[in-house]
């Protein structure tokens, strides 16, 4: 697998981050963009980046200015076809 592609193991990355495993078959907008933003939050300091802190905080926390972006960000990748999901749009 080439560095970056999907499904490779990532140095630091958790196998499992509140209960959802990274292999879970999320099925609605919301859900994509929630498991993002945790594991966004996760690596972030791995890579050496300090996230802001009113969006470093965990999904139900964060300002919905953000979960709406975040939200909209997966709305495109799924219409453009780059991911699959079936709860569309925010189901």
């Amino acid at each position: 697998m080439e560095h970056g592609e999907i499904g490779q193991p990532i140095p630091g990355n958790p196998q499992h981050h509140e209960g959802l495993p990274l292999t879970a078959h999320l099925t609605t907008v919301d859900q994509v963009a929630r498991r993002f933003h945790e594991v966004y939050e996760t690596l972030a300091e791995a890579f050496g980046y300090t996230t802001r802190p009113e969006s470093a905080v965990p999904w139900d926390d964060v300002p919905e200015k953000n979960k709406s972006l975040m939200r909209a960000v997966v709305d495109v990748l799924v219409t453009e076809g780059t991911i699959d999901i079936e709860g569309r749009p925010y189901g």
